[in-house]
């Protein structure tokens, strides 16, 4: 089952670190998908698509958020190497809900240039994490620059395809 989950940021303080674009990308890539799921928070996001996928193994967990090369945006919950540790347990609540070769697509701009957040991120969820280096197009999903994909094991792999 693939899943995708949607970033509703409500803190607008928090937005403006990523240029107040909250309101036009949440009607877009909205309108760009069917069925997905949204999140206020990182335990918000782990109840939700637990809630969606029941019994049935995740094959691919899409989320859309806002980021950067030092941190991610989920709903309001600001996620940084730094304090990962504070959100690793409500994210950990998804490791074992994985089918086999799953994996996490962070369709989050500029992302994939933290490899040590992609890594916590990757042993978090026991599934090996892929992102784009550059902008994110939610409408059209692509990444403007190289993607990247992490394992749990920590590997990272540099300029791997589009998932």
């Amino acid at each position: 089952m693939e899943i995708t989950v949607i970033s509703k940021t409500t803190d607008r303080a928090l937005l403006k670190q990523f240029g107040n674009f909250d309101k036009v990308m949440d009607w877009v890539d909205g309108a760009a998908r069917i069925g997905e799921v949204y999140m206020t928070s990182v335990s918000n996001m782990a109840a939700n698509v637990l809630a969606k996928a029941a019994k049935t193994p995740v094959s691919r967990l899409n989320i859309l958020a806002h980021g950067s090369f030092i941190r991610v945006l989920f709903g309001n919950d600001l996620i940084e190497v730094r304090n990962f540790r504070k959100f690793e347990p409500s994210l950990m609540l998804l490791r074992g809900r994985f089918a086999n070769n799953a994996f996490v697509h962070f369709q989050i701009c500029d992302v994939g240039l933290n490899l040590v957040l992609l890594q916590l991120f990757a042993k978090a969820f026991g599934v090996p994490v892929v992102a784009g280096a550059g902008a994110e197009n939610t409408l059209f999903r692509f990444n403007w620059k190289n993607y990247v994909k992490c394992d749990p094991s920590g590997a990272c792999t540099l300029n791997v395809k589009r998932p």
